[in-house]
């Protein structure tokens, strides 16, 4: 935990603290002035700038920042949990470029009026335990996203997916017009997610070269278009394909079909679904997958769910969205939760 590090800041991808040497920190209320130590925080924008080399992490203490934050050089990692940042302007409150890497740990970001991350060229961005909040998150170079929350305000879409290859894990992806790539060549991994309430009027949710992965989908159409077979199935279609998953919509007035179209879907439960899904292995299609409360948010199976130890028995996967191991029984269930007696 970051209080028992001397500085604050504990690396829990390495288990070890992060030295005091290594770290600038900023408050609310600091400075535009200073070297950021400890005793004597700054602002971020002033702990942003003096990034380098040697000092690469800045520890925002508990509150409300204000701010755009331009990456372009070293790369650094932004770590706050407690900490709030909100757009200063109409542009990314994150704007990164060149061969910069950035690391987010902890720390909630709003953006009502633009995209919240903004990357391109060769740089990445790691995104840990945070919460997205706003007008969308888009990005443009290789993210990485785990036990985090993006929550949609608007039918935008929440999440548009413009680079080579995206992986987000054990993340809840919460409202707004739903989640895409912006080309065939982009690929998007969703593993022990869960995504509710997302799409409009003219978007059903999904859309482009998305693989879903042991997730639970709530409340949410998906509307997969044409005939053609999608990739993951030897097909030249970039539409969504799910495996090992839970898709149920509870809303009323709910269409007979919550997936239309030619999305590849096997080892997963779909309720309500009328008409046969035609690719794939799926043979919990149109049984209602049991969950919980989904009403209140609680997608959990229960013990007579048909998404207990019905996943691909080849399929792998240690452990779901709350972290507990699977399997529990005698094989991995479909969705985010695995039931644990």
């Amino acid at each position: 935990m970051d209080s028992d590090c001397e500085s604050a800041v504990c690396d829990d991808t390495m288990g070890v603290c992060t030295s005091e040497a290594q770290v600038l920190y900023a408050s609310p209320t600091g400075p535009d002035a200073g070297t950021c130590l400890q005793a004597m925080p700054c602002s971020i924008s002033q702990a942003v700038a003096l990034v380098d080399g040697t000092k690469t992490t800045v520890k925002l203490a508990s509150g409300t920042y204000t701010a755009a934050v331009v990456l372009k050089g070293p790369s650094m990692t932004l770590h706050g949990f407690g900490a709030t940042i909100n757009a200063s302007s109409a542009t990314p409150l994150f704007d990164v470029s060149g061969d910069s890497k950035l690391n987010i740990v902890g720390v909630s970001l709003n953006n009502a009026a633009q995209a919240v991350l903004g990357c391109r060229d060769t740089n990445s961005v790691n995104v840990d335990r945070a919460a997205i909040t706003g007008f969308n998150a888009v990005t443009g170079c290789a993210l990485t996203m785990t036990r985090s929350t993006v929550h949609g305000t608007n039918s935008a879409q929440v999440l548009m997916i413009l680079s080579g290859a995206t992986s987000i894990q054990r993340t809840l992806i919460d409202g707004g017009g739903g989640v895409t790539t912006a080309t065939a060549t982009d690929t998007a991994h969703f593993t022990n997610s869960v995504f509710a309430n997302l799409g409009n009027s003219t978007n059903g949710g999904f859309g482009g070269n998305l693989t879903i992965s042991y997730s639970t989908i709530v409340n949410t159409r998906v509307v997969c278009p044409g005939a053609v077979d999608p990739i993951c199935i030897g097909g030249t279609a970039t539409n969504p394909c799910i495996n090992n998953s839970v898709v149920l919509n509870t809303l009323a007035g709910a269409p007979t079909d919550t997936i239309t179209g030619s999305c590849a879907v096997t080892y997963s439960a779909v309720f309500p679904q009328a008409t046969a899904l035609g690719s794939g292995t799926n043979d919990k299609i149109g049984s209602d997958p049991m969950l919980k409360d989904p009403a209140n948010g609680d997608n959990h199976l229960t013990v007579a769910s048909p998404a207990v130890d019905a996943a691909d028995f080849q399929a792998t996967n240690p452990i779901d969205f709350d972290g507990t191991s699977r399997p529990q029984g005698n094989r991995n269930d479909m969705g985010a939760f695995e039931f644990k007696p």
